[in-house]
């Protein structure tokens, strides 16, 4: 009797919690303090000051998006997108970045001593300056 309410206390309990599961995954983040690991591009993404942007490091080239408050879509109107890349103990260095399609594309390569690079994405919108930062490990 005792192992058939401990079963039905532990079904009781796992089915209160996967609804709430589910949930946190879907839909948009509105939280400020929500920052979703990945976004629509399948890079990293971090909080700008209102709204979110993503980073994508490929072998020899970063792309970055500025994505809007539902981290789902490009904010079109977002204009003077900069990055800088640093190495911890070192100044950080401006990538220049171009317009490529919905973001921006620049050429980076990550010494092969850095064991962490500091990206921080500058930008403007809606009138207002937005910045961020983003620590990514480079893989060996």
């Amino acid at each position: 009797m005792m192992k058939k309410n401990l079963t039905l206390a532990v079904l009781v309990v796992a089915a209160l919690a996967l609804p709430n599961l589910s949930r946190s995954h879907e839909g948009s983040f509105k939280d400020a303090d929500t920052i979703p690991p990945f976004g629509p591009h399948g890079g990293r993404t971090l909080k700008l000051t209102r709204h979110f942007a993503e980073v994508v490091v490929k072998k020899s080239t970063v792309d970055v998006y500025i994505l809007e408050r539902d981290v789902k879509t490009v904010a079109s109107d977002a204009s003077g997108v900069t990055l800088s890349a640093a190495i911890p103990g070192k100044n950080a260095k401006s990538i220049p970045l171009s317009k490529k399609g919905d973001g921006y594309t620049g050429a980076y390569i990550a010494p092969p001593s850095a064991r962490r690079v500091i990206f921080t994405v500058n930008c403007v919108l809606d009138g207002k300056n937005e910045t961020g930062t983003l620590q990514h490990e480079p893989r060996k």
